[in-house]
């Protein structure tokens, strides 16, 4: 819950900002977004969309109205996300929050 909480309060006060949670498994990915949509819905009132820009057939992003985007990734895919970041295809901003598994849900 913390760390949908805190992507959420950087995409919202930071717009057009890209914000990349890499989980150990696509069900943790999954449970993060959820929690970041639940949020957006029953605390600030909004309906976000799926991130166009991830793909046909992504549920693992959102798209916020200020135009920031939250995605959530398991850390199969977060390595090909790096990988291309470091050959210099570069988002403006990749803040990633890794948690080791310590048998919690969070």
């Amino acid at each position: 819950t913390v760390t949908a909480i805190r992507a959420l309060h950087y995409a919202w006060f930071h717009p057009g900002s890209l914000i990349v949670v890499v989980a150990p498994v696509l069900r943790q990915s999954r449970t993060f977004l959820d929690k970041v949509r639940r949020l957006l819905r029953h605390r600030l009132g909004v309906s976000p969309r799926r991130d166009p820009r991830a793909g046909s057939g992504d549920a693992l992003s959102l798209l916020l109205p200020n135009g920031s985007a939250i995605l959530g990734l398991p850390a199969s895919d977060g390595r090909a996300f790096a990988e291309a970041a470091a050959a210099g295809r570069r988002p403006s901003v990749i803040w990633l929050s890794i948690q080791k598994s310590t048998g919690c849900t969070e």
